[in-house]
């Protein structure tokens, strides 16, 4: 990189940051709150405990996702709601199979169909987003008109999914890379979603929460919607929550004049984590033998790109099955599509890039992340830790250290360059300033990764430990 390339990226990142601070975290923070308070209305009791959970403990992960839109700072009104209703969906429904009294494949599935029907953009749901707006100079592009809404699509019992293919042989060594693809078959559980109503009458008696406007349309509205989520679940009546949230993203997809371009790479992509939540969730003795055969059913099927599958990403190295199962479980590429979506003049290719670049490789560095600091807490609760599957500590590092630096690689390969490459320089940054390295004698591996990120990795992570030991003193 020369000095002059160096020198724009670092006043874009600049510029980036000062969005950030003064326009995104505000913004998802003010839609947590409402959520927040939609939540309090939540009827059940387990249901509500929850949504209260999911929304207060792991907030960040929305905050974190909603720094993507500081790229389309004129959509700031569409995108911020959209990541923060789609993330809070993710995470309710994670605590929800992490913690249910059911370990029904089927009941995580049913649940999970929020995601996709969130993402689905056939139709709009009822949340009214807001228009773009002129933010920094930038000019807004011009926005589809919203169709009618409803949100289609209930999950049905017994559903399950046609596995991603990923073309190539077994595992070599660890460090072997070798040449791999994954095909975009949509999975067969969503091909003929049944339709649900969102926009219904309300019951009798029931009251919008206080101050959660503008969701007080939806917390009246037909239960029964949100309720075939839950069909299969012990505990159902939320109110309308579930509903509202996925109605929520509908209405934000429907303005982005690009979504059609991406929609496909969404929807791949919140499938495959919908079967991971599924697959890791189950009975304890199944989790692995069942992610091991999803991924080997994926491997061994290969296929050529056909007419109805011309998106299909292209991976550069093979994976694990628990790094694949990593990818996997990240949204960083469905926001970085929604954000993209925001460009009317988005092609297939360019998406295409964006998803090559994202799946497996900053994905997987992401939730890789999240695993390896969660260790100690896994293991204490009986949960699945990925990372645990490295043979020993020597492999779990070089894999690691890989992972950030194909990030890194690939990050720069796309436009905004210095906004992907800020993600992936930030990720060991926010992960490794956690007290749990300290406490897990990570302190040398830690380093070892932030060297890969780059000087901008370590000045993330003081910048983040700085933000923890205030939190903490504040608390």
């Amino acid at each position: 990189m020369t000095l002059g390339h160096s020198l724009l990226s670092s006043c874009m990142k600049a510029v980036y940051a000062r969005r950030i601070a003064r326009d995104v975290l505000p913004k998802a923070a003010a839609e947590l709150a409402r959520w927040r308070r939609f939540v309090e209305a939540i009827p059940n009791p387990e249901l509500r405990r929850q949504a209260r959970a999911s929304i207060t403990k792991k907030r960040f992960h929305a905050e974190g996702g909603s720094v993507y839109a500081a790229l389309a700072p004129q959509w700031l009104d569409t995108l911020v709601p959209l990541i923060v209703a789609l993330q809070t969906i993710s995470d309710y429904l994670d605590n929800l199979c992490d913690r249910s009294v059911s370990l029904n494949e089927a009941d995580f599935r049913t649940l999970h169909r929020a995601m996709l029907d969130a993402v689905d953009g056939s139709a709009p749901g009822r949340l009214n987003c807001s228009e773009p707006r002129a933010v920094d100079g930038a000019a807004p592009h011009a926005g589809g008109a919203p169709a009618p809404a409803t949100v289609d699509g209930a999950a049905r019992a017994g559903d399950a999914p046609a596995p991603v293919t990923v073309g190539g042989s077994a595992p070599r060594a660890v460090d072997d890379p070798v040449s791999a693809t994954v095909d975009g078959a949509a999975p067969d559980s969503v091909d003929t979603p049944a339709p649900v109503t969102v926009v219904g009458a309300a019951r009798a008696g029931d009251a919008p929460p206080p101050g959660a406007a503008p969701y007080a349309g939806l917390a009246a509205t037909a239960v029964s919607a949100g309720s075939s989520y839950y069909s299969l679940h012990p505990n159902k009546d939320d109110g309308g929550y579930l509903a509202a949230l996925v109605a929520q993203c509908r209405r934000c997809t429907a303005r982005l004049p690009a979504y059609a371009v991406v929609r496909p790479y969404v929807r791949r992509l919140v499938g495959l984590y919908n079967d991971l939540q599924v697959y890791k969730h189950g009975p304890l003795a199944g989790r692995v033998p069942a992610l091991e055969r999803w991924f080997a059913g994926q491997t061994a099927a290969g296929g050529q790109r056909t007419a109805d599958e011309p998106w299909r990403p292209v991976l550069t190295t093979h994976l694990h099955w628990w790094e694949f199962a990593a990818a996997a479980g990240s949204t960083l590429g469905v926001f970085a599509l929604f954000t993209a979506a925001t460009n009317p003049n988005l092609t297939a290719s360019d998406a295409e890039r964006i998803v090559d670049a994202y799946f497996p490789w900053i994905c997987g560095l992401h939730i890789l992340l999240d695993y390896l600091i969660d260790q100690e807490e896994d293991a204490a609760g009986g949960d699945l830790n990925l990372v645990s599957f490295y043979p020993d500590g020597a492999a779990m590092r070089r894999r690691l250290t890989m992972f950030v630096r194909e990030a890194r690689r690939r990050a720069r390969t796309l436009p905004d360059a210095a906004f992907h490459t800020s993600i992936v320089q930030g990720l060991p940054g926010l992960y490794l300033s956690d007290a749990k390295v300290h406490r897990l004698r990570m302190e040398r591996l830690a380093l070892r990764l932030l060297q890969a990120g780059g000087p901008a990795s370590f000045a993330y992570y003081l910048w983040c430990r700085w933000r923890r030991f205030a939190h903490t003193a504040d608390a």
